[in-house]
């Protein structure tokens, strides 16, 4: 399975339970294995529920090394999202592991 079809996977599914849950909210924050946020190129309407809201995923807070790059900067798999939410503005998607090095992390190019 490809990136992108895992990530496309994963959408729906949540999609899929926000409908079938009578979610009506204008965001939904979930936590999985996909990507924690959508990349340049990507299709951004796969970021909105069936009926509307707007998906937002903290992503995996495990540290897999064959799924991430160098750091948080090249890698959606990067662990360590959160979800900032504030009354007065749309939730906001943090990496809050995004100044850890893959090197710090024990990541195989730990020898370097």
């Amino acid at each position: 399975m490809s990136g992108p079809e895992l990530r496309r996977a994963a959408l729906k599914a949540f999609g899929d339970g926000r409908a079938r849950l009578g979610v009506s909210s204008d965001f939904v924050v979930f936590g999985s294995h996909a990507q924690g946020r959508p990349l340049a190129g990507d299709d951004g309407s796969e970021w909105v529920a069936r009926g509307g809201g707007r998906l937002i995923n903290t992503g995996s807070w495990v540290h897999e090394p064959s799924f991430v790059g160098r750091g948080a900067s090249d890698s959606p798999y990067w662990p360590g999202r959160a979800v900032l939410l504030a009354d007065d503005r749309p939730p906001e998607l943090c990496g809050l592991l995004d100044s850890v090095s893959r090197r710090r992390s024990g990541g195989d190019d730990a020898r370097a």
